[in-house]
């Protein structure tokens, strides 16, 4: 979920959250580092591969409208498969890759199941919501979840890599790219660093234009997870920006502006 600096701390305040059974999800924080346990991703892969077109402009969209009922049960089972699994019996990477794919997954789900749809902020979790982060969707080793738990409560938590902001779909147009296919233990420190370039170094990310420098909102939501201080801020953008944006960044002071698209991540057939 991305919304407003006041809805992001409440739920950063929310860290130790509890879920409505009363199990902590604390116990995510465990892993295995001896597993070589890898989780079999293909019915998703088939998924992404029917589903998801790059446009010319690089950013990645989902062909919703196209996706029939044999396409939404291959994406339940894969969800299942992963329910099934207890994450904490995978070591590091595996388990990163797990929730991020079944966060996205998840996501995916819910615009099919509530289609059409202009935002997925009209997919409300209760009357008064925006959204539907906080509404219970899954349900691993027993603990009932939420979006923003996973994303907030157990992968921003317990996981301690910013890049996690760039693996995240939120199925808009503002967000990072849906991946063409699952995301892998095998070459995740690779494809997070990739994530990372094209997203900083699209419109969707850091524009710099007469001087000044426009982002993505997700730096200002989420600013203490990229450093303290605005030049930490610009130092992170600049590892990953192309050699024109990375002078700018490096000789700036501060961002000027944020925005941020809640159009929905459409691939129009």
């Amino acid at each position: 979920m991305r919304l407003s600096i006041l809805a992001a701390a409440f739920l950063i305040a929310g860290g130790s959250a509890v879920d409505g059974g009363g199990a902590t999800l604390s116990r995510f924080a465990q892993r295995d580092p001896a597993s070589g346990v890898v989780i079999d991703a293909s019915a998703y892969a088939a998924f992404l591969s029917q589903h998801v077109r790059k446009q010319p402009d690089g950013a990645t969209l989902v062909a919703y409208a196209s996706a029939g009922p044999t396409e939404k049960r291959e994406l339940a089972g894969f969800i299942e498969t992963l329910e099934a699994v207890d994450p904490i019996r995978l070591n590091r990477d595996e388990a990163f890759v797990y929730w991020v794919n079944l966060y996205n997954a998840l996501t995916i789900r819910l615009i099919l199941d509530h289609y059409p749809v202009r935002s997925i902020r009209y997919i409300r979790s209760s009357p008064f919501s925006i959204g539907p982060w906080d509404k219970k969707v899954t349900r691993v080793a027993g603990v009932a979840l939420s979006l923003n738990d996973i994303e907030h409560r157990i992968l921003r938590a317990y996981f301690d890599d910013n890049r996690v902001h760039y693996a995240l779909n939120c199925a808009s147009i503002g967000c990072p790219n849906i991946k063409e296919s699952p995301w892998t233990s095998a070459s995740l420190q690779a494809d997070l660093d990739k994530a990372a370039r094209d997203f900083i170094n699209s419109p969707r990310g850091v524009v710099a234009a007469s001087g000044k420098l426009t982002a993505s909102s997700i730096y200002e939501w989420y600013r203490k997870d990229f450093g303290d201080t605005d030049r930490e801020l610009l130092d992170h953008l600049a590892r990953y920006a192309e050699a024109e944006l990375a002078h700018e960044l490096r000789r700036a002071k501060k961002i000027s502006r944020f925005r941020y698209d809640w159009s929905l991540n459409e691939a129009r057939e």
